[in-house]
């Protein structure tokens, strides 16, 4: 269990801008949580993580190139930190890959901020695989 008064730090890994900004914009209003960064892909995702090592990476599953699910998966070999997995698609198959993954949890978008920070906040606080 962590401090409450910790700060959580964060990136965000998605190609639709307009869930970036909604993303950053809670995230930026939130005590306690700090954006460290943005990338619109995941080869910047990954070398983002390995720079940064956030605590929390908010990863969207589908992005053109390197999809979620393989850029998850090469941040958690190399990086001691969280993966929330967003969507807009929800399929049987997701929680298989999160699941695969060891990601620490799933959103369906289009999700309230509320839902966002309470899941940053929930994943944060498990401990690290």
């Amino acid at each position: 269990m962590t401090n409450q008064n910790e700060t959580i730090t964060v990136i965000i890994v998605d190609d639709n801008p307009k869930f970036r900004d909604f993303i950053s914009d809670v995230i930026n209003h939130t005590d306690n949580i700090d954006l460290l960064g943005i990338a619109e892909n995941g080869d910047d995702g990954f070398r983002m993580a390995r720079q940064l090592t956030p605590n929390v990476v908010i990863m969207d599953i589908n992005m053109p190139g390197i999809d979620g699910i393989a850029t998850a998966r090469a941040i958690l070999k190399t990086v001691q930190t969280r993966i929330l997995l967003i969507s807009a698609e929800q399929t049987p198959d997701f929680e298989w890959e999160q699941n695969l993954v060891n990601a620490s949890g799933f959103l369906e978008k289009p999700f309230q901020a509320d839902q966002l920070i309470n899941s940053i906040r929930e994943i944060h606080n498990r401990s690290l695989v």
